[in-house]
């Protein structure tokens, strides 16, 4: 009877250190799945940041390159113009009443026939064919060769100086003193002038008065008020970089046409 052991029987309520450690604590599983879930979202939200943005960028540059190419598809010869780089901008005072009246090309006099004359004078330059190409001139024209250089090119003349003397014959016709005889010239000044006012189209405003002090003036009932300042391509820069540039002067031309 001594020699009998007795040995502890486990209950089946107590737990097991094996089943202890298989155990999980519900409370902790709910906190680390809610902590996982978290975490995915802000990395989701994040991507979804940087989705938006590389879209918003795209869209940014394609705008950017469709508005670059607008502006070069409609203004490819100004791009391609020799005297682009010398054109320099300026702050004007702009103002069409009373000062117009003092302008030295205003009015039937000597004075005024020679401000035009010298406003109206240049001659022609020369072009590359590389520039020419550039500029659309059609390879049919005739060549020419630069009187320094013996390089074959083309003769041609900037536009505004151009613009500028149909503007004077209609002055003079205006004034009763012009040499034009067929309607036709008088026609085509009139319709190079109106492309070149609608390719510009100066969006500049003005004020329109009708006071009884201008009627009394003699001065019409709507008066233009357009005072203030303007930004204007810089005219003397241009005149500069043609006279520079000049191979023909605009007396030569005149001689060359009365040959013909």
């Amino acid at each position: 009877m001594s020699n009998i052991q007795y040995h502890r029987v486990p209950l089946d309520e107590e737990p097991s250190p094996n089943s202890r450690r298989m155990r999980r604590d519900p409370d902790t599983d709910c906190e680390t799945t809610s902590n996982n879930r978290s975490k995915s979202h802000k990395h989701w939200a994040w991507l979804a940041h940087a989705v938006l943005l590389s879209v918003s960028m795209a869209f940014f540059a394609i705008s950017f390159c469709l508005r670059s190419g607008n502006h070069t598809a409609h203004r490819p010869l100004l791009n391609a113009a020799p005297v682009l780089p010398v054109i320099e901008y300026e702050t004007k005072q702009a103002g069409l009443r009373p000062a117009w009246r003092d302008s030295p090309y205003a009015g039937r006099s000597d004075e005024a026939e020679e401000a035009w004359r010298s406003l109206t004078q240049a001659g022609d330059v020369f072009l590359t064919k590389a520039t020419a190409l550039k500029l659309g001139v059609s390879p049919s024209m005739a060549t020419s060769k630069h009187p320094e250089t013996g390089e074959q090119g083309y003769e041609a003349g900037v536009e505004v100086f151009y613009q500028l003397r149909c503007l004077n014959l209609l002055r003079q016709e205006a004034r009763g003193v012009g040499s034009i005889e067929a309607t036709a010239d008088i026609d085509y000044c009139v319709e190079l002038l109106r492309e070149t006012l609608m390719c510009h189209s100066d969006a500049g405003i003005f004020a329109v008065s009708s006071t009884a002090e201008h009627m009394s003036q003699g001065t019409p009932g709507r008066v233009l008020e357009y005072e203030g300042t303007r930004t204007c391509q810089s005219f003397e820069a241009v005149r500069k970089w043609s006279d520079e540039h000049e191979v023909k002067s605009r007396q030569d031309n005149a001689e060359s046409n009365m040959g013909n």
